[in-house]
């Protein structure tokens, strides 16, 4: 019987194991010869401190609502000032994708002030103009394993925070044809 118990502890132990793809999370290669910083579009400055990023994963194809988070938050980079834009995560381990397969990655962004990005969209939701927030599109990698995990920078997708809601650009719609109506 403690045979059969160790034995099936090892075998699910390994099966776990073999779920789990690598990436590193960050948005530069180790080398620094890719860089895809992160800038507020509002503010006009590259992100800082006060600024997190998290990475969110789920199979190939997965939709956007059913990714999960993957280890903790980030925090920006503040030094030096060529590091402003730029964060530094961990090797982060993509579980149910296995090495060699391909996991769908986003990248989402928040002010420090909220401690998940469920809190800093609720905000966002009650002020947009106040609670900056921010996300990657969808991207696919191949992870890789645990002694050589894929760089993501490579892939991700340049994006920006502050990107304007649905409610400031109907306000902006409607502006251009109050004017358009006066000046005619």
């Amino acid at each position: 019987m403690k045979k059969l118990i160790v034995m099936a502890s090892l075998i699910a132990s390994a099966s776990l194991a073999h779920g789990q793809g690598y990436v590193i999370f960050a948005n530069t290669t180790q080398d620094l010869s890719v860089e895809k910083k992160i800038v507020d579009v509002v503010a006009g400055q590259y992100l800082d401190s006060t600024y997190v990023a998290q990475l969110f994963a789920g199979v190939q194809n997965t939709i956007e609502s059913a990714l999960t988070a993957h280890d903790s938050s980030v925090t920006f980079l503040d030094s030096p000032p060529e590091s402003l834009g730029l964060f530094l995560g961990n090797t982060v381990a993509i579980t149910g994708v296995a090495s060699g397969a391909t996991a769908t990655l986003q990248v989402r962004v928040w002010p420090t002030l909220y401690l998940t990005w469920n809190d800093a969209v609720i905000a966002h939701q009650a002020n947009p103009s106040s609670v900056r927030l921010g996300k990657s599109a969808l991207f696919d990698v191949t992870l890789g394993t645990v002694g050589a995990p894929t760089e993501m920078a490579p892939l991700m997708p340049l994006f920006t925070i502050a990107e304007p809601g649905a409610l400031c650009l109907s306000a902006l719609g409607f502006g251009l044809i109050f004017l358009r109506r006066i000046s005619a």
